[in-house]
């Protein structure tokens, strides 16, 4: 058996004392219990003596010595035997438990191996999935600290640069009025980012669907439409719109965000004069919402990428926070459906598929 990691320079003098402890008591336990069942056995013999069930007569001298000898070396025996299997059964005890200790240090390059005995693979690779989970999952939150300092640092930056600007005397009224407008414009960036960001940790903290209703999802997608109209109607978009006339049971407020993130990051992501498909259909299972858009589509290795928090494609000056589509998968989670997204000649194609229950 072996333990994969990176050790610390110090040993952890606490765990080696527990290790030795957890043995110790093993041993000691199986030892009471061999004690207890000879003493038990002598005792069941005294018992039936006394019951002149059996006759002190049939018990010759050579019978009690043979059961001295008897219990002295199943004693020996017993005993070496516990101390031989306590190793090896321990051993699996203490890997798991160094693991688990490494792991409560933050050290999540930890692996275990437990040998090729089934169960014993199956633990250990139920505590290597974990270990790599936990991983991904610092790695993520290094990440998201990262940009969400760089995302705050950005238009404090720009609204500092321009207040400075202002106090010159010799600006004009016209500079004057756009550099106010900057400010004024990079304020409601970091009012929305605010917002968003809030937004995405109250969701990621529920674990539970509340406010669960049965509604008409089909004008609740429409209205989203009307309420970016001014969006798309700015870059000239052409909305084809196919929708079945569908009720879901599901939060409204919540699946609301949901359709006008996806269609506000597809306004954003079309090119000027191009096209947005949005159907959707329900059948006995599913209800399935699809929007698809032109543009310059999304790389290959950055799909599996889209849903994360503050992710944005860096070749593409769309605006945003890369906070929606975290929002619009977290929301759709807790609804026990899915989101997909498929890109491929310059059309994306984001779907979401519901459950009808």
């Amino acid at each position: 058996m072996k333990l994969n990691y990176l050790k610390d320079s110090s040993k952890d003098i606490t765990d080696k004392k527990r290790r030795r402890k957890i043995h110790s008591m093993f041993m000691w336990s199986v030892f009471f219990i061999l004690i207890a069942t000879y003493l038990l056995m002598i005792a069941t013999l005294f018992i039936l003596v006394k019951l002149d069930v059996l006759h002190v007569e049939m018990l010759s001298l050579s019978s009690w010595l043979l059961m001295l000898i008897f219990l002295v070396a199943s004693f020996v025996i017993g005993s070496l035997l516990t101390i031989i299997v306590s190793k090896f059964l321990l051993s699996t005890v203490n890997t798991v438990a160094e693991g688990m200790s490494a792991l409560a240090k933050g050290n999540f390059d930890v692996r275990i191996d437990l040998g090729k005995n089934e169960e014993a693979k199956q633990l250990a690779q139920g505590f290597n999935n974990l270990a790599q989970e936990l991983k991904g999952i610092s790695v993520l939150r290094s990440n998201f600290v990262n940009e969400f300092a760089h995302e705050f640092k950005t238009p404090i930056v720009s609204i500092k640069g321009f207040a400075e600007v202002l106090k010159q005397d010799d600006l004009t009224e016209k500079q004057r009025k756009e550099y106010l407008d900057i400010i004024i414009e990079e304020a409601d960036r970091l009012t929305a980012l605010s917002s968003n960001s809030l937004n995405l940790s109250k969701i990621e903290n529920q674990r539970i669907l509340t406010d669960i209703t049965k509604f008409n999802v089909s004008e609740q997608i429409r209205n989203s439409v009307l309420l970016l109209e001014k969006k798309w109607q700015d870059k000239n978009l052409e909305l084809v719109i196919s929708l079945d006339e569908c009720t879901v049971f599901a939060n409204e407020e919540m699946l609301k965000q949901v359709f006008i993130n996806l269609i506000d990051n597809a306004i954003k992501f079309s090119e000027n004069n191009g096209q947005i498909n949005i159907e959707l259909n329900q059948n006995e299972k599913q209800t399935t919402f699809s929007i698809a858009n032109g543009g310059q589509g999304i790389k290959e290795q950055d799909i599996n990428k889209v849903f994360e928090k503050f992710y944005r494609d860096k070749g593409v000056n769309a605006g945003g926070h890369g906070i929606g589509l975290a929002i619009v998968k977290k929301i759709v989670e807790l609804h026990d459906g899915k989101v997909k997204v498929e890109s491929q000649n310059g059309l994306t194609k984001f779907t979401v598929i519901l459950p009808k229950k």
